[in-house]
């Protein structure tokens, strides 16, 4: 039944996009958990009022230890103007746990240091 199936809730998970030279940013997987993830499937497409549509754009990562992180897409400008999801979704033993960020360059205010990296850039929770 539905009501049995339980849905753990991620924690300690997020994206860090990072500035890498004029109007080119890098977006990063950040694991700040005490335990490796495995399995990561992580899929991201940008849209804007307009219509416009990017391609969806899969990767796959197969672990990602304790305390690091891993870049996995280059963004351009032109799309980081546009509204982006991330979807992610990486198992801890045999748990499944899902993961969506939703973002544009108009909701990124101030520059902070992202842990783990000790660069400038946007965190996402």
């Amino acid at each position: 039944m539905k009501k049995d199936i339980q849905i753990p809730i991620s924690k300690d998970i997020f994206l860090a996009i990072v500035p890498q030279e004029e109007g080119v940013f890098q977006i990063n997987l950040l694991n700040c958990k005490q335990i490796s993830i495995r399995n990561i499937l992580i899929t991201t497409s940008a849209y804007d009022d307009k219509g416009q549509v990017t391609s969806t754009l899969r990767y796959f990562i197969e672990a990602l230890s304790e305390l690091s992180a891993k870049p996995f897409e280059t963004l351009m400008d032109e799309v980081f103007e546009m509204k982006n999801e991330v979807f992610l979704s990486y198992y801890i033993a045999d748990d499944l746990y899902e993961l969506n960020f939703t973002f544009d360059k108009r909701s990124m205010t101030d520059l902070e240091e992202i842990p783990l990296l000790l660069k400038p850039g946007y965190l996402l929770v």
